[in-house]
């Protein structure tokens, strides 16, 4: 019964901890969003694609364990955020 409970805590605790998770990437992404509005007037959106790709890029490789860490995250992210964009398109009936 002990067990269960420490069992039960700690998944608690995970869940609590993928919550705050979760609130934390959708703020970034939030000022993500707004950084880019705040630029789109005076900068064309691939430039501003680039310059935050080339960062998130250069900050994975400074940060991650190994450069092959980093490479799979990157490219993990990219794939990501084509599947999105591929089913947000699909849904939207925008598909090109």
């Amino acid at each position: 019964m002990i067990l269960e409970k420490k069992m039960a805590d700690e998944m608690t605790e995970e869940a609590c901890e993928d919550k705050e998770y979760d609130e934390r990437c959708s703020l970034l992404q939030k000022e993500i969003d707004e950084l880019v509005m705040k630029h789109s007037g005076q900068i064309p959106t691939h430039e501003i694609i680039f310059a935050l790709v080339m960062t998130a890029s250069e900050i994975a490789y400074t940060c991650a364990p190994s450069h092959k860490i980093a490479h799979e995250t990157i490219k993990a992210g990219i794939k990501t955020g084509f599947e999105i964009s591929l089913d947000d398109s699909i849904e939207k009936g925008t598909l090109h």
